[in-house]
C-alpha cells in the first residue's frame, strides 16, 4: 500500500481543508492533487518538524479521530488498517505539510471554539501564488505547469536579492511586509510569527464565513 493507491485518503486531506466533493473549495482539486503528488523537502533542520507532523496525519487517518481539526468531522474510511505503518517511510507530501501546519498553528493560536484551519491553509496556498490554479486552469495532465515551477522554487529554498539588498524567499507561505524582516527569518514557523505579529489584529476579528466567501469569489467565480 502506498499514499497514491489509497484515494480514501486523499478525499479525507480534501475534505480537511474544505475541498471535498461538498465543500466550499472544491474547485481546487487538481491542486491539491498536484500537491499531494509532491514530496516536501524541508530547507533546514528546523524545517524538519513540518514533514513529521505532515505525516502524522496518516496516523490521524488510521485510527478514526474524528476530533481531528476540522470544520466539521471529516469522514473516516474502514479501509484504512495498516495505511500509516504502510506509508511510514514515504516523504511527507507538501499537501500534508501544508495542512499539519495550519493545524499546527491553529491549535497554538486558537482565540474561539471555531478552528481556522481553513483559513491558516488558503492563506498560505495564496501566498504561495498558486489561488489562480483552479480546476478550470489547471490541466492535471500537464508535466510543466506553472505550478510544478512554484512548488520546485519552495522545495528548492529559491530566494532572490531586493532592491534594498535583502534575500527573499521566491515562494513564501506567508506575506511579510516589512522588507528587512526576512533577515530575521530561519525557519517557516518563524516566518509565521512575523507575519502574525503584523496581522493579529486582523486574525482575532476575522469571520470564516466571510474569509470563505471572499476567497471564493475571488477566485473560483471572480
Amino acid at each position: 500500500m502506498n499514499l497514491y493507491s489509497n484515494g480514501g485518503y486523499f478525499d479525507w486531506l480534501c475534505h480537511l481543508v474544505g475541498a471535498g466533493i461538498d465543500g466550499p473549495f472544491r474547485g481546487y482539486s487538481y491542486l491539491l492533487e498536484r500537491l499531494f503528488q509532491t514530496p516536501y523537502n524541508p530547507s533546514g533542520m528546523y524545517d524538519s518538524n513540518r514533514a513529521i507532523n505532515g505525516k502524522l496525519l496518516r496516523y490521524y487517518y488510521e485510527t478514526n479521530r474524528e476530533d481531528y481539526a476540522a470544520r466539521e468531522p471529516a469522514p473516516y474510511h474502514d479501509d484504512s488498517s495498516g495505511f500509516y505503518d504502510s506509508t511510514v517511510n514515504e516523504s511527507c507530501t507538501i499537501l500534508e505539510m501544508l495542512i499539519a501546519f495550519a493545524q499546527d498553528i491553529d491549535t497554538r493560536y486558537l482565540y474561539s471554539q471555531s478552528p481556522r484551519i481553513l483559513v491558516w491553509f488558503w492563506m498560505m496556498v495564496d501566498s504561495m501564488g498558486l489561488s489562480a490554479y483552479t480546476d478550470l486552469v489547471m490541466d492535471p495532465r500537464d508535466v510543466n505547469s506553472p505550478v510544478d515551477e512554484i512548488l520546485y522554487n519552495f522545495n528548492s529554498n529559491a530566494h532572490f536579492l531586493t532592491d534594498r539588498g535583502v534575500w527573499r524567499p521566491t515562494v513564501a507561505l506567508f506575506q511579510i511586509s516589512r522588507e528587512d524582516d526576512w533577515n530575521k527569518i530561519g525557519s517557516l514557523w518563524e516566518e509565521m510569527q512575523v507575519w502574525y505579529t503584523e496581522k493579529q489584529d486582523w486574525l482575532e476579528t476575522i469571520d470564516i464565513d466571510a474569509f470563505i466567501k471572499e476567497f471564493t469569489w475571488n477566485h473560483l467565480c471572480g
